[in-house]
């Protein structure tokens, strides 16, 4: 006979999962006011870049009500998905070091990392920046952006 076989993740692995989501909605809010901060001709042509598919997943989950353009990442199954349709000219970057892009943009405003106000939970000291006057563009450069870690 056939038996079904579940595969359960542990409790430590369940446990990290949740644990990161904490702080996504304030995080989120942070980068609608970086994004709301820029001139309307910016907003019409910045994606949000993010390190992995935690913060993409926040982004999509809740920036739509913010006025957010949907997150873009090289994490993963978001990788195929690509930068999109829209013209990308500069980027706001959540969760990736400084030193993994600054040899592709001129003019980087590095911003407060992000923490969310609860204590002892969720991603902690998220690197954000806005990256402005690309060195080349985001759809040449998307073949070095993937990982899957």
């Amino acid at each position: 006979a056939n038996h079904l076989r579940f595969i359960v993740p542990n409790a430590r692995e369940v446990a990290e999962d949740y644990y990161d989501m904490f702080g996504w909605e304030e995080m989120v809010q942070t980068v609608a006011q970086v994004y709301n901060s820029l001139e309307p001709e910016e907003q019409e042509t910045c994606g949000i870049l993010t390190s992995n598919y935690g913060e993409a997943g926040a982004i999509d989950r809740f920036g739509p009500d913010l006025g957010l353009p949907g997150a873009i990442s090289g994490h993963n199954s978001y990788y195929f998905w690509g930068p999109g349709e829209r013209e990308i000219e500069m980027l706001i970057t959540v969760g990736i070091p400084l030193e993994d892009f600054s040899d592709y943009c001129q003019d980087i405003e590095v911003l407060p990392p992000f923490s969310p106000s609860e204590p002892d939970v969720g991603e902690r000291n998220v690197p954000m920046s806005v990256c402005r006057d690309f060195i080349i563009s985001l759809k040449d450069a998307w073949p070095l952006v993937r990982h899957y870690d």
